[in-house]
């Protein structure tokens, strides 16, 4: 990056969501084009398959932003498209065509800026248990020393995981992405083991002496109340710990803080999974950066009832109502 020119400004995009070419250059199936293939479970009848054609016009596209104005591109890599079945030998085609945006970007003076995984799983580890799956940790970090290996010269800025609360939330609360289930526990153990994916990735990026920053990128709100009452800043406390400190605190600390884990176990969570061996790759997984996508304000009142309730409208109606246990929450 030059850094006469070093205040990056630019635009972003995910893989599956620009993409296209699902089947194309030997990618194998993600998570996503299973679902979006799937009548049961697609209620928009959409798919990505051609989606922007990015894979094909990717140079039209970035040859547009040098146009307007902007310097910095961050995409994502679909893992799917490297290592075809989320483990074994990568794609010689795939890492072949991503070496071809990130030079494109050299020549259009746009600082590429390239997360790892943003929401698409090889269709084959997500039938393995997808991220509840303590297996995948290491996947992720075989697939990400690939990536560093192939492009490591080329690129200053990584991000590991997007938004690992939001995905999260929507797999397995809200229940639009798959595996299209309302479930809380399960929802923190896929959480756990993506950041903790994410550090044994960052660990792997400092033993290979790669150049360059590495971090993660979360979705992050502003909890705020109606009412200054301690019921109310005690449900303000606890969103705070649900959609915020849940990933940001473990990312920058390097570890979980202790009232996250008694709130887990208040719940009566099996928590197993958390291993002793796993703090020390928490410590060595510390962020350089923790990159913030800022969407909304989460508005927050108590709630009193037993039940986990979690939906979502995708008629229009902007006021979808969601309950927890934790918070209750309105999102305007």
């Amino acid at each position: 990056m030059n850094k006469k020119n070093s205040f990056l400004w630019g635009s972003a995009t995910a893989a599956y969501q620009c993409e296209g070419g699902w089947q194309e250059g030997g990618k194998g199936l993600s998570n996503w084009d299973t679902f979006c293939h799937s009548e049961k479970n697609n209620i928009n009848p959409v798919t990505g398959d051609i989606a922007a054609d990015n894979y094909h016009k990717y140079e039209e596209d970035i040859k547009l932003l040098a146009k307007g104005g902007q310097n910095a591109y961050r995409f994502s890599l679909s893992w799917s498209r490297i290592i075809p079945q989320g483990v074994g030998a990568p794609s010689k085609e795939g890492l072949a065509h991503y070496k071809r945006v990130i030079e494109v970007c050299q020549k259009y003076h746009i600082t590429p800026l390239v997360t790892l995984y943003h929401y698409d799983l090889p269709q084959s580890l997500y039938e393995a248990g997808g991220w509840e799956s303590r297996e995948i940790v290491f996947a992720f970090e075989a697939y990400a020393r690939v990536c560093f290996e192939a492009f490591g010269e080329l690129v200053d800025c990584w991000a590991t995981v997007n938004e690992p609360n939001y995905e999260t939330y929507c797999c397995y609360l809200v229940g639009n992405y798959p595996p299209n289930v309302t479930n809380l526990e399960r929802r923190f153990k896929a959480m756990y083991h993506l950041i903790l994916a994410s550090a044994a990735a960052i660990k792997a990026f400092r033993s290979m002496q790669c150049k360059g920053s590495i971090g993660i990128v979360s979705d992050s709100y502003s909890i705020e109340t109606l009412s200054d009452h301690p019921s109310y800043l005690d449900a303000a406390r606890l969103a705070n710990l649900f959609f915020n400190r849940s990933v940001n605190d473990v990312c920058v600390f390097g570890s979980y803080q202790q009232d996250f884990i008694e709130k887990l176990q208040s719940l009566g969570y099996d928590l197993t999974y958390m291993k002793e061996e796993d703090k020390k790759i928490l410590e060595s997984g510390i962020v350089d950066y923790l990159g913030i996508n800022a969407y909304n304000r989460t508005l927050v009142k108590p709630y009193e009832g037993d039940t986990d309730i979690m939906s979502i409208n995708n008629t229009g109606n902007s006021k979808q109502k969601t309950s927890l246990n934790l918070i209750h929450w309105f999102a305007y």
